[in-house]
């Protein structure tokens, strides 16, 4: 399927170009960057952000604020049961477009992908257990951690203990601190 640029875009969306732009910055419509810097975006894409314009009407977007006479060119004048025609067509065209795209995409996807046939008892359950499992496997972990604690503090005691046995009692020497850079 071929891609439109930005001009293309605005044109057939019946938009500015900016207004096109701003959507693409926002998320709300998916497009791609070429090598040479340029646009491109999927027809089926737009078409699902923006309406599809017909090529006689001017553009409807928020920078498209001039009145048709104002631009030299006459209102069309279309009947409302040709523009609901229309706008049906469009819409249409627009839905065959992305369920084409849609249908691509499935039958591109690898079977691992597809969803398999289970229900949602048996689904809540295995996650039940897979919580289960990790809820015991981390109690485990931190009793673990606690005994290590307990032996790590236990052996400091021990070493701690000889210390300040030897030092109860006695006091250093009191020596003037700038002696320690001295000598």
């Amino acid at each position: 399927m071929a891609s439109l640029s930005l001009q293309e875009a605005a044109q057939q969306a019946g938009a500015s170009k900016v207004d096109i732009w701003r959507a693409i910055q926002k998320g709300a419509l998916a497009a791609q960057r070429m090598d040479d810097g340029g646009l491109a975006i999927d027809p089926a894409e737009l078409f699902r952000v923006f309406e599809r314009q017909p090529p006689n009407e001017p553009p409807r977007g928020e920078n498209a604020t001039a009145p048709p006479q104002t631009l030299g060119r006459a209102e069309p004048a279309a009947s409302p049961e040709t523009a609901a025609t229309n706008d049906i067509a469009v819409a249409f065209a627009a839905l065959g477009i992305e369920l084409k795209s849609l249908l691509e995409q499935a039958a591109s996807a690898p079977a691992g992908d597809q969803p398999s046939e289970r229900n949602d008892e048996n689904c809540l359950s295995e996650q039940h257990d897979a919580v289960a499992d990790k809820a015991d496997h981390l109690r485990a972990e931190a009793a673990t951690g606690l005994e290590k604690a307990i032996a790590l503090i236990a052996g400091t005691e021990t070493r701690i203990a000889p210390l300040t046995d030897a030092t109860v009692g006695e006091t250093l020497p009191k020596t003037p601190w700038w002696r320690r850079f001295v000598g």
